[in-house]
């Protein structure tokens, strides 16, 4: 009888589980994640609110920006970037865009409000890696990469550190990284660096 009774029990905590994970799953579907790196079947990252580093002329990405509410600064010392504020009533980002050729090779997501590192990983999955002298994860590719705010001597990684700047390139730039295996804390991923020396935080 108590074999009988523990077997119910475990199948329905199982089925219990699976509904709660099919849940989840439709909950995504239906709504996916909001912010910044939502994206869209028609502008996947790298591409973020119809620029596609790479392919897009600073003018055009500028006209887009500028239509969505964002105004652009400029910095005589600086001919490389345009960079763009949202408007008081907009919430967004503030966004720099790097350029070559007056084509755009980089968009820096930075000051994104509220977003946090939980965040990044419902709508990207796991990262590929992890530089964590810098705290920088690397996403499909190295195509997106992703900076916490917080410094390299975190005692543990956590969802709810904040994120300090996107950045999505056509390029990748996957070297130097060490691979994802979760949620520890940066002193171990050194570790995976045979070549670092570990200096005390």
């Amino acid at each position: 009888m108590r074999r009988l009774a523990l077997t119910a029990a475990l199948v329905g905590s199982a089925a219990l589980a699976l509904l709660a994970l099919a849940a989840g799953l439709l909950g995504r579907l239906a709504d996916p994640p909001a912010g910044p790196l939502a994206g869209s079947p028609r502008c996947a990252l790298p591409c973020w609110n119809g620029i596609r580093p790479g392919e897009m002329l600073v003018p055009r990405a500028s006209q887009i920006l500028v239509s969505q509410g964002y105004d652009p600064s400029s910095d005589a010392q600086d001919r490389a970037h345009m960079h763009y504020t949202p408007r008081p009533h907009v919430e967004g980002c503030t966004v720099r865009l790097e350029h070559y050729n007056a084509i755009v090779t980089e968009t820096r997501l930075s000051n994104c409000p509220g977003l946090r590192l939980g965040d990044v990983l419902a709508a990207l999955g796991p990262p590929e890696g992890i530089q964590p002298g810098l705290l920088q994860f690397s996403f499909r590719g190295g195509q997106v990469r992703v900076k916490l705010r917080q410094d390299g001597c975190a005692p543990r990684l956590s969802p709810r550190l904040p994120v300090s700047s996107v950045s999505l390139s056509a390029d990748g730039q996957p070297s130097g990284y060490a691979p994802w295996r979760g949620f520890m804390s940066p002193y171990h991923y050194l570790r995976l660096y045979p070549t670092i020396v570990l200096l005390s935080c």
